[in-house]
């Protein structure tokens, strides 16, 4: 069980090799909020360091860490590299070869508008704001102003968004626009939905590289879920779509690691880029390769599946002030919902409510695929990707509640 609850912050240890821990306690992470929304910024501000000393395409233009000597320590590489951004110095430079340039140039480019890290996190904020309120748009054109408007509030209280929203490294905006350039292509009736996925998944692989990306993989499948339920969509059309979207994938995979490539092969030579590229995939995964971490050779060995699960499970969804509601108590509130929404369906027979319902089930597969399939960075990395919960299963969970709440209020509720 999880121990604690609402005002309570002491969970569950989970033991890794005798005395190691992932984490010593879940809340500990909340000892180090103030570098959460930090995570993975040090390799952009070392980028920008660099490009001011030497030029954007310098090293290839891959992203890296500014070192004082040698390899500083992870709680150290935050603080030195924005340093460095803010005096235009890096004299060490280490290569983070696991993903693409593109953030590297755009950050490069706002930083000669503006040398402040406030123009990156309006960049990113902004991006955000706009994808979600693309949402709220299409939500609109379905449940109306004011259950949308609901739903969108609703979201606000989660503490993933408010922690990562504005952060430079991850940029979340390019991650949720797969799903609703995809949940707007199928309502404008797109022929095509292979190519949206293709340029919207490549736009993705570029900006924030392989983050939460298995959960990537299964986005663009979330809105041919929600249209197939919603108009009886034949068995052939389902097929066909699900064969588009697997293409687009595929290709933009395939284009974003070409490029990656050439930069790896460019800063280093094309022998270590392909051995970089099978080593990253195995160290994320179940394998650990001899230029793994002590933790993560430790916690493939050590940690089950089921361990793991029951430590995601615990993070706090909610945390305002004394009122704190854990993921799995989000998920038990969500699937008590699902039964007042499939009763409500039942009834009316409104074919919205149930498309709405077996796309949020669906969408449990998006974090469950990153946190188990993912093993090596999930097991090491809790303190980020707990937010993987969010991509997309509780905003999806909100909306559906809102629908449901509505569906049942509705005499009370008119829009």
């Amino acid at each position: 069980m999880c121990h604690g609850g609402i005002g309570n912050n002491n969970y569950n240890l989970i033991p890794i090799a005798g005395e190691a821990t992932i984490y010593k306690k879940v809340a500990d992470y909340n000892n180090s909020v103030n570098l959460i929304p930090h995570a993975g910024e040090p390799k952009i501000y070392g980028r920008i360091a660099r490009s001011e000393m030497y030029g954007m395409f310098s090293d290839a233009g891959l992203l890296g860490f500014c070192n004082s000597s040698g390899t500083l320590p992870d709680n150290a590489k935050y603080k030195y590299s924005l340093s460095c951004y803010q005096n235009g110095t890096c004299k060490y430079y280490d290569l983070y070869e696991s993903q693409t340039g593109l953030q590297a140039l755009i950050y490069a480019l706002l930083n000669k508008l503006y040398k402040n890290p406030i123009i990156f996190r309006t960049f990113c904020a902004s991006f955000l704001s706009l994808v979600l309120t693309s949402w709220f748009v299409w939500l609109c054109g379905y449940f109306g102003f004011l259950t949308s408007l609901w739903i969108m509030l609703g979201i606000l209280s989660f503490r993933g968004l408010m922690l990562f929203g504005d952060n430079i490294a991850h940029v979340l905006g390019a991650s949720y626009l797969i799903m609703i350039a995809l949940f707007w292509a199928y309502k404008k009736k797109v022929k095509n939905v292979g190519t949206v996925t293709f340029f919207v998944l490549l736009l993705k692989l570029l900006l924030n590289g392989p983050e939460y990306l298995f959960s990537a993989f299964l986005l663009p499948f979330l809105p041919l879920v929600f249209y197939s339920v919603l108009y009886k969509m034949t068995s052939q059309r389902i097929k066909k779509d699900a064969l588009l979207i697997t293409g687009g994938i595929v290709l933009a995979c395939l284009v974003a690691l070409l490029i990656l490539m050439i930069q790896i092969s460019i800063a280093r030579s094309l022998p270590e880029a392909i051995h970089h590229s099978i080593n990253r995939v195995m160290a994320r995964t179940y394998f650990a390769t001899p230029s793994s971490s002590f933790a993560t050779k430790d916690v493939l060995k050590n940690i089950s599946l089921w361990q793991l699960l029951h430590l995601y499970l615990c993070f706090p969804c909610i945390n305002i002030g004394w009122f704190q509601v854990s993921f799995k108590m989000i998920i038990l509130f969500f699937f008590t919902t699902s039964i007042l929404t499939f009763y409500i369906y039942r009834c009316n027979q409104q074919r919205i409510l149930l498309a709405l319902l077996v796309t949020t089930w669906a969408s449990i597969l998006c974090p469950l695929s990153w946190i188990l399939i993912a093993k090596g960075h999930s097991a090491v990395h809790t303190y980020i990707d707990q937010f993987i919960w969010h991509m997309p299963f509780t905003l999806l969970g909100m909306a559906l509640t809102i629908v449901t709440l509505h569906a049942y209020f509705k005499k009370w509720w008119p829009e």
